[in-house]
């Protein structure tokens, strides 16, 4: 139906835009879900994206269910719920909006199909229609060309503008151009009712402006996940592990891939006698594991290579100069102090090693800054007889100094992590007078007091004195210890890891990795030469979004199990209009495979990659899938 007399010229958020002035009114109803709440957004969202537009644009419009935008397989998917067109003045458009089966399951969708310049797409904007039915409610059979059912879509066609104003008005039409959305929930627990209805105004009278919230859609919120940031992991490689360097190497390769993908930036610090940072010469380097080439740099393409091979046993134990580098610059400046965002402060350190500190600054040093404390308490002073001297034994001083510089940053949450037989033994502390501090105790001058290594790393990280140590007991940490039957259990706030097998020393740095990225899902989008795509992308999971940039390459989502061990959830772009770009394709992974499409992910609409996805992300998971985009 021609309507151009109908036609009013009125301001639409800034743009001059010529539209149908009278009212199509468009009712849909979907099928009843548990998960309303959920749909209520997420498609009502999907229709904001589209139909003002589309209706804002439009000349003609019809309502007859065997129109076809094209002779196209695509263009014959159901039926014509309502069929729009308009020129630009660069060709015809003919948008069609088509009801029709889904893929999968009884419930119905409502598909988008769009024809410009001889080339079609088509896109799913509604799910979980109701099946058509009669009045009793029950199932009818129906076919592609069949009447769209009115209890489901209903289109009101407007009236001329004569029959749609009062009388005796002015005005060229009562009110704007306008879609009504009922989308109808199922009763939640307790009876609720998730029912909602939205506007969406397109067009306007010749009395004023539309505003521009009258476009808008319902609220998202921008997801804000704890999986990502600085994270700085130091490695022990001093001579004690010997043989065991392969069992470290593997456990560091399965810390970066357990964090690959995911917003992460890691910086891998090595010690023995003194400390140095992998990949660089300098005093510093992150990498940035959302980005597989710096991921492949660390461990290799297969994850079996890289960097970490360079990992060496040999040396002493210097703990103090391994977390001097942590969180010193060069300089001797904090990271906040010195600014640099390529050297930030680590938000999480972790802090791994096979025995205790045998070093300290004040004998071997990278960096000859005067951090550190004006002098050392007598019963950590490793200076005095009795004992065998640096390299050798236990240096209390260098523990004391090690947990000096901790002790500046509490507010950063350091996990430690002691493998190999050291952890089932104990170092005895020698004085040979009395201390010059409490607690004042026999122990401390005459005989060595016993107390368990595991004692100095727990308290090293919890902010203990092992000075202080009652013996008998683990200390005042919490520590997670590795089971045959229960693993590690909830290690999201141990202070300390430990096991005295080195097997279990990668499922120990796996563990801390998912306690930060477990059961999150993170999304990018990348050219088909693999860089980060020069446009503004946003994403939808639930009532959530995030947007993914030139910059700021990822967005992460955290979903909710609520205690169950997986839960599928669907990952849809929102919109390419403007960006310059067409979706292509999608890949996942997780822990460093691929995961397979059909299984953990497949296409909410088949050959659509461009209406997302549903994607499977388990607790001991961070999912990270990438939308492959060509201009």
């Amino acid at each position: 139906m021609t309507l151009i007399e109908l036609l009013v010229s009125v301001v639409v958020i800034g743009a001059i835009a010529t539209v149908l002035a009278a009212a199509v009114t468009v009712t849909f109803r979907q099928q009843d879900s548990t998960e309303a709440r959920l749909e209520v957004a997420r498609w009502e969202q999907g229709l904001a994206l589209w139909l003002p537009g589309d209706l804002t644009s439009a000349t003609n419009v019809s309502a007859a269910e065997g129109e076809q935008p094209c002779g196209d397989p695509i263009c014959s998917f159901g039926s014509n719920a309502l069929l729009l067109s308009w020129d630009d003045g660069s060709g015809p458009t003919v948008v069609s909006y088509r009801y029709g089966p889904a893929e999968y399951g009884t419930t119905f969708v409502l598909t988008r199909v769009e024809c410009h310049a001889g080339s079609c797409s088509s896109q799913v904007v509604l799910r979980d229609l109701a099946p058509p039915t009669d009045d009793a409610g029950n199932l009818i059979p129906w076919n592609p060309g069949d009447k769209v059912p009115d209890n489901v879509i209903d289109v009101t066609v407007p009236l001329l503008v004569t029959e749609t104003s009062p009388g005796g008005s002015t005005d060229t039409t009562s009110r704007a151009q306008r879609v009504i959305v009922n989308v109808n929930g199922a009763p939640g627990n307790g009876g609720q009712n998730y029912s909602s209805t939205v506007s969406f105004t397109a067009g306007g009278s010749a009395l004023g402006e539309l505003e521009p919230a009258t476009f808008s859609g319902p609220t998202f919120l921008q997801a804000n996940s704890g999986c990502g940031g600085p994270v700085t992991l130091i490695v022990d490689d001093s001579g004690s592990i010997g043989g065991q360097i392969d069992n470290v190497r593997t456990g560091v390769r399965s810390f970066v891939q357990a964090f690959e993908g995911t917003p992460t930036r890691l910086q891998i610090i090595r010690f023995d006698t003194t400390s140095s940072t992998l990949g660089t010469t300098g005093w510093n380097k992150f990498y940035d594991l959302a980005e597989p080439s710096d991921v492949s740099a660390l461990i290799g393409p297969t994850g079996t290579g890289g960097l970490v091979s360079s990992l060496s046993a040999g040396g002493g134990t210097n703990w103090e100069d391994a977390l001097h580098r942590a969180f010193y610059s060069q300089n001797g400046q904090t990271y906040d102090q010195l600014g640099n965002p390529n050297a930030p402060t680590p938000e999480l350190v972790v802090f791994f090693t096979d025995g205790v500190p045998t070093f300290d600054r004040l004998y071997a040093s990278t960096d000859t800054s005067s951090v550190g404390p004006a002098s050392t308490p007598s019963r950590f002073d490793h200076t005095t007889a009795g004992n065998s001297g640096y390299g050798t034994d236990f240096s209390p001083r260098g523990w004391y100094r090690a947990d000096y510089i901790l002790d500046q940053f509490r507010d950063i949450r350091t996990i430690g992590v002691g493998v190999g037989a050291a952890f089932s033994q104990s170092h005895g502390v020698n004085r040979s007078g009395w201390p010059a501090e409490p607690p004042y105790s026999w122990a401390w001058w005459t005989v060595p007091t016993q107390i368990p290594n595991e004692v100095f790393l727990g308290d090293l990280t919890s902010g203990g004195d092992p000075s202080q140590y009652p013996g008998g007991a683990s200390g005042n940490y919490i520590k997670r210890q590795y089971s045959s039957s229960g693993g590690w259990g909830d290690v999201s706030t141990a202070d300390l890891l430990v096991t005295s097998q080195w097997s279990q020393f990668g499922s120990a740095l796996t563990e801390i990795a998912l306690a930060e990225c477990g059961g999150t899902l993170t999304v990018q989008t990348r050219n088909q030469a693999g860089q980060p795509a020069d446009a503004d992308i946003t994403y939808q999971v639930g009532d959530k979004v995030v947007t993914t940039t030139r910059i700021s390459k990822a967005g992460t989502f955290d979903i909710p199990l609520s205690g169950v061990a997986s839960a599928t959830v669907e990952l849809i772009p929102q919109s390419f209009d403007g960006t310059g770009y067409t979706p292509q394709s999608w890949a996942c992974r997780a822990r460093g495979s691929d995961l397979p499409q059909g299984g953990s992910w497949q296409l909410l609409q088949a050959g659509s990659p461009g209406a997302g996805i549903s994607v499977t992300v388990a607790a001991d998971q961070a999912v990270s899938c990438t939308l492959s985009v060509s201009p």
